[in-house]
C-alpha cells in the first residue's frame, strides 16, 4: 500500500511504542481526530524515519491505519477478555448454553461467533467504562463527559467484584423488553431465571455499564457488528450518585453513548435490556 501509513511504516511507529495503550492512542482520528492523528504520526516518523514522511498534501493510507488500529484492539481485548467457544463451556453453563445460542442465532450472529467470554479481573488492570472504553473502540467524546460522574465503575455488581466474571450472551437486548418499566424488566429477568432453572451460582443480569459497554465491543471487534441496533438504549444497573441510571446505544455515527437515564423507572419503547448469564470465579 502507498501513502503515510504503508505497512512498513505502521510497524515502524509500533515499535516505538511500549504498549497497545500508547499504540492506539495513536489512531484518535477514529474517534473523529484526523487532524491530531496525522500530526502525532508525522512527528513520530520524523523522528524515526525522516525519509519516508510524505508531503503534507499526499492522501494517508486509512486501510492501513484501520487495520492495524484494528490489530492492536484486538491485543488490548485479551488483556480483558478470553472469548470462548462453545466447545469450551464450563459444565456450570452447558445446560442453558443453547438458549444463549438460539437468542444469538436470531441476532443474526453464526455459530462461530463466540457468546462466552470470560472477563478477568487480575491479569492485567480491571476493564474500566471511564477509560477503557475509548481505546476499544469509537466512544461519544471518547467518553470525556463520564470522567466527572460519581458512578461505580465496575465490570460486575454481583458477587465479588475482585475476581473473574464468566459470562454467556451477546450484546442484543432481550425480547420484548423494550417498552417495560425498571422494575417489569427485573421480574423479566427473574421469571427467564426460574425457566432455566439456574442454580445460586448463575445470575441472570441487565450488567453494569461496564459489562454491557464491553459486550458491545468485543463484539463488534469480533465480527464489525455493532449493537445494540436501530437506535435502541439498554438500561444497566449502574446508578449514579444523584440517583439517575446509566444507558448505553450507538450514536447514528456507530460510536457508542452512555448517558443517564433522568425518569426513573419509567417506560419508552426505545429503551430495553441486555440479560446475559453470569458467574463470578476465582482467580
Amino acid at each position: 500500500m502507498n501513502g503515510l501509513f504503508d505497512p512498513s511504516v505502521v510497524e515502524l511507529i509500533k515499535a516505538q511504542e511500549k504498549n497497545p495503550l500508547e499504540w492506539l492512542q495513536r489512531f484518535k482520528w477514529l474517534m473523529g481526530h484526523p487532524g491530531e492523528a496525522l500530526k502525532l504520526a508525522r512527528e513520530q516518523l520524523v523522528a524515526v524515519s525522516p525519509e519516508r514522511v510524505m508531503p503534507e498534501g499526499r492522501t494517508p493510507d486509512y486501510v492501513a491505519i484501520e487495520a492495524a488500529a484494528h490489530k492492536y484492539r484486538q491485543q488490548l481485548l485479551s488483556r480483558f477478555v478470553d472469548c470462548l467457544s462453545d466447545d469450551e463451556c464450563p459444565n456450570e453453563i452447558k445446560s442453558i448454553l443453547p438458549v444463549f445460542r438460539d437468542e444469538a442465532r436470531a441476532n443474526g450472529c453464526a455459530d462461530s461467533v463466540p457468546i462466552l467470554r470470560l472477563i478477568r479481573y487480575g491479569v492485567h488492570l480491571p476493564y474500566h467504562l471511564r477509560s477503557d472504553a475509548p481505546l476499544l473502540g469509537a466512544c461519544v467524546d471518547e467518553f470525556k463527559f463520564l470522567q466527572n460522574w460519581t458512578f461505580d465503575d465496575v465490570v460486575t455488581e454481583i458477587g465479588n467484584k475482585k475476581r473473574d466474571l464468566l459470562v454467556v450472551g451477546g450484546p442484543w437486548l432481550l425480547a420484548d423488553s423494550t417498552g417495560k418499566t425498571n422494575s417489569d424488566q427485573l421480574e423479566m429477568l427473574a421469571d427467564r431465571g426460574k425457566m432455566l432453572k439456574l442454580d445460586n451460582k448463575i445470575k441472570l443480569v441487565r450488567g453494569s455499564a461496564a459489562l454491557v459497554a464491553i459486550l458491545c465491543q468485543s463484539h463488534e471487534i469480533l465480527t464489525g457488528e455493532r449493537f445494540p441496533k436501530d437506535g435502541y438504549w439498554a438500561r444497566t444497573n449502574t446508578v449514579l450518585a444523584s440517583g439517575d441510571r446509566l444507558r448505553v446505544r450507538r450514536n447514528s455515527d456507530g460510536a457508542l453513548l452512555c448517558d443517564d437515564w433522568v425518569w426513573g423507572g419509567d417506560a419508552r419503547d426505545s429503551l430495553g435490556c441486555l440479560a446475559p448469564g453470569v458467574m463470578t470465579l476465582g482467580h
